[in-house]
């Protein structure tokens, strides 16, 4: 018998390999999410409902052809919560690319290669919500979108 904690976590899995994974598979919204389930990554805007989190993930991948969310198999799950660590990789060679901070004109080759948790909440054995948090600095500084200065600043 398994516990209300591992079947959450065994609904995440589903998610990360079909919606996150190699082989993006657009039926997993209708199999897994609320119908107002809200996708926020800090990253970009937030998605709420099926049809908005589809086209996110058919423009991510228009954009990142070869982008791939692995996970960390060892989740945490206390009650409705699962949390999950990741790392994302891409190339940007597909069509324009809009993020939080700015947008890419499109097939500029950059890639990029970053590490993040998500936060999720299962109700009624649907995802209610996925909050991603990710190094977005790393991300956008390696897409050319942001530019942070490492130098060392004197303490007084």
């Amino acid at each position: 018998m398994f516990s209300q904690e591992q079947d959450n976590k065994d609904i995440v899995r589903r998610w990360f390999v079909k919606f996150w994974g190699e082989h993006y598979d657009p039926q997993v919204v209708e199999d897994f999410a609320a119908r107002d389930m809200v996708l926020f990554h800090t990253s970009h805007m937030p998605r709420r409902g099926h049809a908005a989190i589809r086209d996110f993930m058919t423009g991510l991948r228009a954009s990142f052809p070869d982008f791939r969310l692995s996970f960390d198999p060892d989740l945490i799950s206390e009650r409705q919560q699962v949390v999950v660590r990741w790392k994302a990789h891409g190339s940007h060679t597909g069509a324009p690319a809009e993020f939080a901070v700015g947008a890419l004109p499109a097939a500029t080759g950059r890639a990029m290669q970053y590490h993040g948790t998500s936060v999720f909440r299962i109700q009624g054995g649907r995802i209610a919500t996925e909050l991603g948090l990710a190094d977005g600095v790393a991300a956008f500084q390696q897409l050319g979108l942001m530019k942070v200065s490492l130098a060392a600043q004197p303490f007084e």
